[in-house]
């Protein structure tokens, strides 16, 4: 495993935004949350049609991370 140290990311927009790194942890968190909603491996339950709503719920959890990190977080760290 590769070593870091400093600051992250999160630290960083929190210096910029702290508003913004706030809702970016809630939606990590949401994400997270929803995917252990998801019962049994994941391989098995995506063949089961009683886990589709759970599903459904984590994949738009997790697009709703990538959309913020896309709209919001990533203007903040790439140069145009």
């Amino acid at each position: 495993a590769a070593k870091t140290s400093g600051k992250g990311l999160s630290a960083y927009i929190a210096q910029i935004n702290p508003a913004l790194d706030d809702a970016v942890k809630q939606k990590f968190k949401a994400a997270a949350e929803s995917l252990e909603k998801i019962s049994g491996p994941f391989e098995t339950a995506i063949l089961d049609p009683k886990a589709a709503d759970s599903i459904k719920a984590a994949q738009a959890a997790i697009d709703a991370v990538h959309e913020a990190i896309e709209k919001d977080v990533k203007p903040l760290v790439v140069k145009s």
